[in-house]
């Protein structure tokens, strides 16, 4: 059918030897859920060195918002392997699926502070928390705020250790 035709025909742009095509089509993908997106999405991240370009993958893949997808987004989103940048869409991804499992990565990410020599060794970027500091309030904010004690608790430890944390002068977490 029209789907089929338009993923594959998406699926020969993902090939494009221009990055932005690259992009775009990752992308529509993404956003147009066609029925085996996740499949080539996941498949094309595995082939992509660019950073960037798999940044883009990573957040297209959260468009989908399967829980097999929401699971590969929380094993990017941990994943030290990883540059900066594919982690913090990860986060970003994760904020956006309204996915309930998806909280409790974020918030380890965001609060994370290790100390002594694990500090050095395990530590998480700022931007890489900032990331999951922002999608953890997307992802809370859609919560129910009086039924959920679990979306509270980890509301009032995410805001416990942004209130410890010192931006420069004039800088705002969000």
């Amino acid at each position: 059918g029209p789907d089929r035709l338009a993923a594959e025909a998406l699926q020969l742009l993902r090939e494009h030897k221009i990055l932005s095509v690259r992009r775009r089509a990752a992308m529509l993908l993404g956003e147009r859920g066609f029925a085996n997106a996740e499949e080539i999405l996941a498949g094309e991240i595995e082939k992509e060195h660019d950073p960037g370009a798999r940044a883009t993958l990573v957040s297209a893949l959260g468009s989908i918002k399967s829980d097999s997808g929401v699971e590969t987004l929380m094993d990017f989103a941990r994943s030290r392997q990883e540059p900066d940048e594919v982690r913090a869409a990860a986060c970003t991804a994760l904020g956006r699926t309204g996915k309930p499992e998806a909280r409790d990565v974020l918030a380890e990410i965001a609060t994370y502070s290790p100390k002594g020599i694990t500090r050095l060794i395990r530590s998480v970027s700022s931007a890489v928390r900032v990331a999951a500091v922002k999608a953890l309030v997307a992802l809370l904010s859609e919560a129910p705020k009086d039924k959920d004690l679990a979306a509270k608790a980890i509301a009032d430890a995410v805001l416990a250790e942004l209130r410890a944390l010192k931006l420069p002068e004039g800088r705002e977490w969000m």
